[in-house]
């Protein structure tokens, strides 16, 4: 009975050293509050081709009982853009306990450029043909991609693609930071003519920074009377199948291109012979 009791006693203060230290552990938890950040002053400049891990660019993390816990930071969320191409980005770190430290910190993008458009096709229609406004503008840009899902048309006024007339049209797009850009100009609507001759481009918006621009090196090709004249990039004469040939300089430009003021410059490219002319238009886009 005797040594029954001695093992009872021994039980229990082994069960009661158990429970006070458990209650220390959870005390010490408590009081230490979790991870702490250490973060590096001022704003972490990023590539925007850069993954995760360059987000954890000097910022490191201790608990109180676990040590070390940088190992356990995680990015949680990045903030939209704000004054410019500042986001603010949110860490997680966790440690044994299960405890939850958060710090957050500025990122600056040193080569983000905003989402920008692009056409499929000139903002120049002939009346009667089929007009698709959901299929005639692409954006993209460093960040996502392609956003050209995520575009939208606006109008001011129902299009008639059989009207002739000048119709004023806008395109807007989002990016996943919040970025948001729209392209406000116009779209054409005209008459055809007898004879018409065709002109394609490479390009129908253009983003323009400097000063002289050569619009004609956007010139694709010129089809007229069935003749088809290829530009091939940085020639000045075009080529068609049958050895002929057309200079760039025989297209002639009309425009009021600005390059000192931001906005959206139409310019018009025209072919014209004796019996055949056409018309197509290029956007620049000055930022």
């Amino acid at each position: 009975m005797k040594r029954f009791r001695v093992l009872w006693i021994f039980v229990l203060a082994v069960v009661t050293a158990v429970f006070v230290l458990y209650q220390g552990v959870q005390a010490l938890s408590a009081q230490d509050g979790g991870p702490q950040f250490t973060v590096d002053e001022g704003a972490l400049e990023v590539s925007v081709q850069d993954g995760s891990e360059a987000l954890l660019r000097g910022i490191t993390a201790r608990d109180g009982e676990d040590g070390d816990v940088t190992d356990s930071i995680l990015v949680e969320k990045l903030s939209d853009f704000y004054d410019g191409n500042r986001r603010l980005v949110t860490y997680a770190a966790f440690d044994s306990d299960d405890n939850v430290a958060k710090a957050s910190r500025e990122i600056v993008y040193t080569d983000y450029t905003s989402p920008r458009f692009s056409l499929t096709h000139a903002l120049r229609w002939k009346a009667g043909e089929s007009l698709n406004l959901t299929q005639l503008v692409q954006a993209s840009d460093a960040l996502d991609g392609d956003l050209t899902g995520k575009v939208t048309v606006r109008t001011e006024t129902t299009i008639s693609s059989r009207t002739a007339g000048v119709y004023p049209i806008s395109f807007s797009v989002t990016n996943s930071a919040g970025d948001t850009q729209t392209l406000e100009t116009q779209l054409e609507i005209y008459d055809p003519q007898v004879n018409e001759a065709s002109l394609e481009l490479t390009d129908y918006l253009v983003y323009w920074e400097g000063e002289d621009i050569d619009y004609r090196s956007y010139l694709q090709s010129v089809t007229a009377g069935g003749v088809k004249y290829s530009f091939q990039p940085g020639s000045q004469t075009g080529t068609s199948a049958g050895g002929g040939s057309l200079s760039r300089s025989d297209i002639s430009i009309r425009s009021q291109l600005d390059t000192s003021q931001a906005g959206v410059y139409p310019v018009y490219l025209t072919y014209q012979d004796g019996t055949y002319q056409g018309t197509t238009l290029l956007l620049v886009v000055v930022e």
